[in-house]
């Protein structure tokens, strides 16, 4: 790879370049808009009268927002006066009306915001298109009449109305769009009735598996805990259509994954930290995106009072949601040990949200670092998300009786993860054909890679017959024998190489060392079980991988290898370095348990007070 690094870096660039210009595509015009209004003052007087009965909506409208009988009659005639300027009248109407039930009452917040949202998208649809007086009145009143008639709608009918807006153009009506979503989730909760259960909504992504598996952990802890929560996954999901997205999750799991292009991976991200944070602070209703509605549909139309992420990319616009939508909880839960908080946020502009935790998977001094620019109250100790399945304790006479259907006594066990693609790796068949000295069994974890056992059989001609029965591969060196993992209870021949949780976590504590790719989830994992671990290092790592394999060395847990020369002299001192959860407790020796670290978190952000609180340090108020 170090010969191919000008190739490297070429693909990087190009694959960069698409991403940018698919970020650039899905941003709302509005954006652009907005810089052109603000140096063209207010709407034009325009020509024509306003009708009558029009009139009379719009003024009613503004008058049923605002908060008291003083702010109506004001209301009231400004729009007289001046009636090409509405639209600025039902802005400011609705803001404050959105700040005097901020943290007081979260129903009347976000329908405030959203009247907002809309009014803000209608003031710059008039200066742009230099409105007259009666087109401009027409256009709200009809927006009056749409808003009323979207709550006597069924769920059926409010469903046809949030349809996803087109992500560009001054009439995307995110607002309408936003309102009916609104609506609809109001009907939604009252069909279903009341809940005494706290409602929790789960975002994962599609960029590799581990995300999924986080998110899907903390969704079981959630709901043990008494909540009632969903999972959303932010690629595929419907609502969340995006074709350069999508694409994009295709070329990362299907080609840089799968190849190990890992250092074409590194680039992009180095490429993508040069231009700063990921997302910009974007505040609605005077800055909007396609993607930040997708997260506001999803929002409004289940209604959550807690939000949870377990990816770090698109936190920011998250928690502007949050806000915006009711001041509403939020817990991101980080899945590797760099949690890289510094790219989405820096020392000027990070969260004071008092509703928001971050979770630290580890008691790990590293790790914790690169929480920062976060306040350190604002970051807890989690636990990592791992199944449940590999929070059981730890059974020494479950344990034997488990390796001795493995491999006969005096035999040292390998158990070997690539991936969750099963990336045929070399390592197995460099063993079977020259050892360690003494007896070894390698267990390979094929997953859904079928053509790993093909290929295995191809390559290891030999066949030895365990004590049990069991068939397993031999190579050159006779004191090795190789299988495919495989679980007994499988009913179909294809469907045996997929693992269960149990069956992983029973092989981790039956086996004596681990070969195995350092991914958040995996690592974890291991961690949580105490089988040491080698890591490969012949070629370069993701740049968070080697920062976990760097923590698993420091702390006595891993240790890695280079190539064939250096992987039997790390396997032997590996073999040496014995069972040990230190990585998975606490400073003071306390068990991490993520099942009752995160819902407990959760409770504290629901409770913490938040009138008119700010979101961001570099929030002015708000």
């Amino acid at each position: 790879e170090t010969s191919q690094k000008p190739l490297c870096d070429r693909m990087a660039r190009f694959m960069l370049a698409c991403l940018l210009l698919v970020r650039s595509l899905a941003l709302s015009s509005l954006d652009r808009l907005h810089a052109d209004a603000a140096t063209q003052g207010l709407a034009p007087e325009g020509v024509g009268q306003p009708e009558a009965q029009a009139l009379a909506k719009v003024v009613g409208w503004a008058q049923e927002i605002a908060v008291d009988d003083a702010a109506a009659k004001a209301a009231s005639q400004r729009i007289h006066a001046a009636p090409g300027d509405s639209a600025d009248v039902l802005l400011g109407v609705a803001g404050v009306a959105r700040a005097a039930s901020d943290g007081l009452d979260p129903d009347s917040q976000t329908l405030n915001h959203l009247l907002m949202l809309l009014f803000e998208e209608r003031r710059i649809e008039f200066l742009q298109s230099q409105a007259d007086v009666s087109e401009v009145i027409a256009t709200l009143a009809e927006d009056f009449d749409a808003v009323a008639g979207f709550k006597g709608m069924s769920e059926g009918q409010l469903e046809a109305e949030v349809l996803p807006p087109p992500p560009n153009g001054i009439r995307s009506k995110y607002g309408l769009s936003g309102l009916a979503q609104y609506y609809l989730g109001l009907t939604k909760a009252a069909a279903l009735g009341p809940s005494a259960l706290t409602r929790a909504l789960v975002f994962a992504m599609s960029f590799g598996g581990g995300h999924k598996s986080a998110a899907s952990a903390v969704q079981g802890y959630l709901n043990s805990a008494g909540f009632e929560s969903e999972t959303i996954d932010t690629t595929y999901d419907p609502g969340f259509e995006d074709p350069g997205r999508q694409a994009y999750a295709t070329v990362f799991n299907d080609v840089i994954m799968k190849n190990q292009l890992y250092g074409v991976q590194n680039r992009i991200m180095d490429l993508q930290s040069r231009s700063g944070p990921r997302y910009a602070p974007c505040s609605s209703p005077t800055c909007n995106t396609a993607r930040k509605h997708q997260f506001r549909s999803a929002v409004l139309r289940r209604r959550p009072s807690l939000l949870v992420t377990v990816y770090y990319m698109e936190l920011l616009p998250i928690l502007e949601i949050a806000k915006d939508l009711g001041n509403l909880a939020v817990i991101h839960i980080a899945t590797d040990m760099d949690t890289r908080m510094g790219d989405i946020f820096t020392p000027s502009t990070f969260p004071v949200y008092p509703r928001f935790l971050a979770g630290i998977p580890f008691d790990v001094d590293q790790s914790v670092a690169t929480a920062f620019p976060l306040d350190r109250k604002h970051v807890f100790l989690s636990g990592y998300p791992v199944r449940k399945e590999f929070l059981e304790p730890y059974s020494e006479i479950k344990v034997r009786a488990g390796k001795a259907k493995l491999a006969p006594a005096g035999t040292k066990v390998l158990l070997v993860m690539s991936g969750g693609g099963g990336q045929d790796v070399p390592w197995p068949y460099n063993l079977a054909q020259h050892g360690i000295g003494e007896p070894l069994h390698i267990i390979v974890v094929a997953a859904g890679n079928l053509e790993v056992a093909a290929q295995l059989r191809r390559t290891l001609s030999g066949n030895v017959t365990f004590p049990d029965g069991r068939s397993v591969l031999q190579g050159e060196d006779r004191n090795v024998t190789v299988e495919v993992a495989t679980d007994p209870d499988a009913q179909l021949a294809d469907a045996q190489y997929f693992l269960t949780a149990e069956r992983v976590a029973s092989l981790m504590d039956a086996c004596d060392v681990i070969l195995t790719k350092p991914g958040g989830g995996s690592t974890a994992e291991v961690a949580y079980r105490g089988i040491p671990a080698i890591f490969d290092v012949s070629r370069p790592l993701l740049h968070w991988e080697q920062f976990t394999v760097d923590i698993f060395k420091a702390r006595g847990r891993g240790l890695s290898f280079e190539g064939e020369a250096s992987l039997r002299p790390t396997l032997a001192r590996a073999l040496a370095l014995g069972r040990s959860t230190s990585l998975a407790e606490a400073s003071s020796g306390s068990f991490l348990d993520p099942g009752e670290r995160i819902p407990r978190a959760a409770r504290a952000v629901l409770d913490a007070p938040c009138q008119n609180c700010r979101l961001l340090s570099s929030d002015v108020s708000s």
